[in-house]
């Protein structure tokens, strides 16, 4: 059934001045607007568009994708405040409409929000709301412990943050799982931990048996032979424990594992794991900050800082995430720096 907030393959009828004509079926015809027709396009084929309703309140077509879907949850920047409600960018040419009943705080021009997209009961309109606890789900949740799920942060509390489960329950990230600030509003593959038997959801971000290495980091790992004199200069500064320092792996319960540098065929390399802040350039300095050719892996890496520290003092780096959000971000914060 093809209903508003969704994108639909329709048929076009006809071209007019205004644009195309597309059939909806039950919805009646439905204008794509000249400006946002595609190049090819025949009588009698099909587009894939997103029905919304414009600012004249028609119902219309565009070929646009709204940032945040009908049913989802996002972060949107306010554009406008109105007497009916405030107004966000959402990527289309219309903005979102957030009703004032909707807000939880008054919302001002030029601040980000995490809002739900829904089809209001009352007007069939889109709009968000940032009363998100109205939208979970507190029936029992059926997930399974390991299970993957989709983590969207909402809030943080002394012990941890707060996250949207698969856009329907809530769970927790304890602190101890997380070794990086979080933004409210980002998006996380993660995975359930546990349900505890008062309905709540404990999540973590590491898969089963996420405490081995993955296959890729065994991979990485076995191509590189640790010099036993900068083991034991990580190891007496306290990056490692004894037991670490035996597996080549286990990091210390406080601090994270730091493989040191290594020689090989004349190249100079370098991998850590784990996601403390300053780890790597405390070793450095340890070390009197070695030049020359030098070549890091950061398995872990979250949003890259010390990819980029090192970066910055000449060195070629590769980080390693599980996380795309962090890799995107590291992306982006590279090309600023």
């Amino acid at each position: 059934m093809i209903t508003i907030g969704t994108r639909a393959s329709l048929t076009v009828l006809r071209e007019k001045p205004v644009g195309l004509f597309l059939d909806a079926q039950s919805l009646g015809e439905i204008l794509l607007p000249r400006r946002e027709m595609p190049k090819e396009w025949a009588v009698g084929a099909e587009i894939d568009v997103f029905l919304y309703r414009d600012s004249e309140d028609r119902l219309v077509a565009t070929l646009k994708q709204p940032s945040v879907m009908p049913g989802d949850f996002g972060k949107l920047r306010c554009t406008a405040l109105t007497e009916v409600g405030a107004f966000l960018d959402w990527g289309l040419p219309k903005d979102l409409l957030v009703p004032f009943r909707e807000q939880k705080t008054r919302m001002e021009v030029g601040k980000r929000y995490l809002v739900k997209v829904l089809v209001d009961d009352a007007t069939g309109r889109l709009v968000a709301t940032t009363r998100i606890a109205r939208h979970i789900d507190l029936a029992p949740a059926a997930f399974e412990p390991g299970e993957e799920v989709s983590l969207t942060v909402y809030g943080k509390t002394p012990m941890g943050y707060k996250a949207i489960v698969n856009g329907t329950h809530t769970g927790l990230l304890f602190s101890n799982e997380v070794f990086q600030e979080l933004a409210q509003g980002e998006k996380l593959k993660g995975y359930v931990a546990s349900l505890r038997s008062d309905g709540k959801i404990d999540l973590t971000l590491h898969p089963p048996g996420r405490e081995r290495v993955d296959d890729l980091e065994k991979r990485i790992l076995g191509e590189l032979v640790a010099s036993p004199e900068l083991w034991d200069v990580a190891r007496r500064m306290g990056l490692l424990s004894r037991e670490a320092s035996r597996r080549l792996w286990e990091p210390s319960p406080h601090l994270p594992l730091l493989v040191p540098m290594l020689e090989a065929q004349g190249d100079q390399h370098a991998m850590r794991v784990g996601n403390a802040f300053g780890a790597s350039q405390r070793l450095l300095r340890a070390l009197a900050f070695p030049t020359g050719r030098w070549r890091a892996i950061d398995l872990g890496c979250g949003r890259g800082r010390d990819c980029v520290w090192l970066a910055l003092r000449g060195w070629s780096v590769v980080g390693v995430d599980n996380q795309p959000a962090f890799l995107d971000h590291l992306a982006t914060f590279a090309a600023r720096e």
